[in-house]
């Protein structure tokens, strides 16, 4: 288990250290290890920011990508198989049961 941990930990640390120096390389005239080590200098005290944006940002990513997805099969008239989806998310199969409330969509005015 705290290997596990470990490796999580050292794996974000380089990839928000990797991400962040493919930037200094694009926005500054330097590149390669000079580049990594501008980014290391620019990540010092700054690493639980980091690792806060990059984790929000990869899973941000993930959802629209997983959007994208979805939509271009809609697009291109591509069934969803839903038995599929349903067992690998392991999420709820059912028929959609409308809420329960008395507010309805059609008196509310914008």
């Amino acid at each position: 288990m705290v290997i596990g941990v470990l490796y999580l930990v050292v794996h974000v640390y380089i990839t928000a250290l990797w991400h962040l120096a493919s930037v200094v390389s694009v926005l500054e005239p330097v590149y390669g290890l000079v580049a990594m080590k501008k980014s290391y200098e620019l990540l010092k005290g700054k690493i639980r920011v980091a690792v806060g944006a990059l984790v929000i940002v990869n899973l941000v990513g993930l959802l629209v990508q997983s959007v994208l997805y979805y939509v271009c099969k809609s697009y291109h008239h591509q069934g969803i198989d839903k038995t599929a989806l349903h067992e690998h998310l392991g999420g709820y199969l059912g028929e959609y049961v409308p809420l329960k409330s008395s507010l309805q969509m059609e008196n509310l005015e914008a």
